[in-house]
């Protein structure tokens, strides 16, 4: 017969062995690779590959219960969900803001263009609850203009590289700066592509099996070393960059084709170890093209054929893990309309026609998706977008959910018999709201929105969980 002092203590290993399991289980299913974030520095973590050693923030246990109460670590309770809250309110203009998802500490990046005299480039650390996390902070306050800012987070070493348009130089080039987890600037700013004339339009992956990132953009115009231009018409380049932020080889272009080639998205395939890049070119078309994490590009193919004499849509792209597919989308002018096409691993369109995410009313531009997997729901995208379905002047932003089989959801999560009919507002306070950004976090599922509001005298970066 065993004895109550001895019980006693098995009674309590078996429930901390328990709780452990059910933390390990529902990090797996949220999408989490490792436990890194509850490890302590440099141990090892345990992931559906297996033992696999990394970097990651000091365990704390204060952090870990303060997520399980729906609470910061400072106490302060999360804001709820759909409610707007200030992310940046100063002098001048904030606008078009971008943000990536801190998995070990539960936060975010939220950066912006800041509009004071010369353009800079500001960032804010925000709670996965909505608690601004300290205060906003230059990355790059350089002279000339700084603008169109994307982030990009490393799993891996626990911190952020921002990038963006940068004229310090006279012409535009892309620039660097890598982030700590706590927003603390690593270094200087990078100028990893300078050329003659313009680099424009960045957007960036992040890797993490080769821990390096790909980064994409718009080539403007390329001369010989007597001033002549040897590529006449804007092409789609792209680049890795290793961890610490420097060139990890040659650029390379990824579109082909005359004609003006912009706007690019990238979105990076974890099963295949590759990339999907996707663009505007010429007046009519979106293109595509699978590119290896070894950086030689596939064939290019064609996702949307836009009517003549629109102007082609600016696309942008998620990666669903679940599917092994992507969902791209695109804001239709010539029908004044957001569609969405499924496109499979091997570049193929999935759906016979587009599917109508958004309708003419209100013109709806601008839309960005993300991958979502809402608690107890199935795995799909979110598309939000500018709306002005009730005033041309005061824009709101609007949402979609999407399934991964490319059909519209209601916002309970339930099929719909329209796209357009289910569309629900994110935010709709006055006044005017533009330029949408995204960022899923998977240990909450849900979804951070920021935007761009109208202020008096300016604009500032709002945002709002949604789930």
């Amino acid at each position: 017969m065993t004895s109550p002092r001895r019980t006693i203590p098995l009674i309590l290993c078996l429930a901390l062995f328990l709780g452990t399991a059910l933390l390990v289980d529902r990090l797996f299913r949220q999408g989490e690779r490792t436990l890194a974030g509850y490890l302590p520095l440099g141990s090892f973590a345990l992931g559906p590959g297996g033992l696999s050693r990394r970097v990651s923030a000091p365990f704390d246990p204060l952090d870990v219960a303060a997520r399980a109460r729906g609470a910061s670590r400072s106490g302060e309770p999360d804001l709820p969900f759909g409610q707007d809250f200030p992310i940046a309110q100063r002098a001048g203009e904030q606008r078009n803001p971008a943000l990536a998802y801190d998995g070990l500490r539960d936060r975010y990046l939220v950066a912006w263009e800041e509009q004071e005299g010369d353009g800079d480039i500001y960032g804010q650390l925000v709670a996965a609850g909505g608690q601004l996390v300290g205060e906003a902070f230059p990355i790059s306050t350089a002279p000339g203009d700084q603008g169109d800012v994307v982030v990009a987070y490393n799993s891996r070493a626990g911190e952020y590289l921002v990038a963006w348009e940068d004229r310090r130089g006279g012409d535009w080039d892309i620039y660097l700066q890598r982030v700590s987890g706590d927003g603390e600037l690593l270094g200087e700013n990078v100028p990893l592509i300078v050329r003659v004339g313009d680099q424009l339009d960045p957007d960036m992956v992040y890797n993490p099996p080769r821990d390096e990132y790909l980064l994409v953009w718009k080539n403007d115009v390329e001369l010989d070393e007597e001033g002549q231009p040897i590529i006449s018409d804007r092409q789609i380049y792209a680049r890795r960059v290793s961890a610490g932020g420097q060139g990890g080889g040659e650029s390379f272009v990824v579109s082909s084709g005359s004609g003006n080639h912009a706007h690019p998205a990238v979105a990076y395939n974890s099963r295949d170890d590759e990339y999907l890049v996707v663009w505007q070119r010429g007046d009519i078309w979106i293109y595509g093209r699978r590119v290896p994490s070894d950086g030689e590009p596939l064939g290019q193919f064609i996702i949307f054929l836009q009517s003549w004499p629109y102007p082609a849509p600016v696309p942008a792209v998620a990666y669903n893990s679940g599917q092994n597919e992507y969902l791209v989308v695109w804001e239709s002018e010539a029908e004044e309309s957001i569609y969405g096409q499924r496109i499979s691993s091997d570049g193929e369109r999935l759906l016979d026609e587009p599917l109508e995410i958004a309708a003419a009313v209100g013109t709806p531009s601008r839309p960005r998706v993300s991958y979502h997997r809402p608690e107890g729901g199935a795995e799909g995208y979110l598309v939000a977008w500018s709306d002005g379905r009730h005033s041309s002047a005061d824009r709101d932003i609007y949402g979609q959910f999407v399934s991964n089989m490319g059909k519209p959801l209601n916002e309970q999560g339930t099929p719909a018999p329209c796209g357009p009919c289910a569309n629900f507002s994110i935010s709709s306070a006055d006044p005017d709201q533009r330029f949408p950004a995204l960022a899923y976090n998977s240990f909450r599922r849900e979804v951070l929105v920021a935007w761009q509001q109208a202020a008096t005298g300016g604009a500032d970066i709002y945002g709002q969980r949604y789930r």
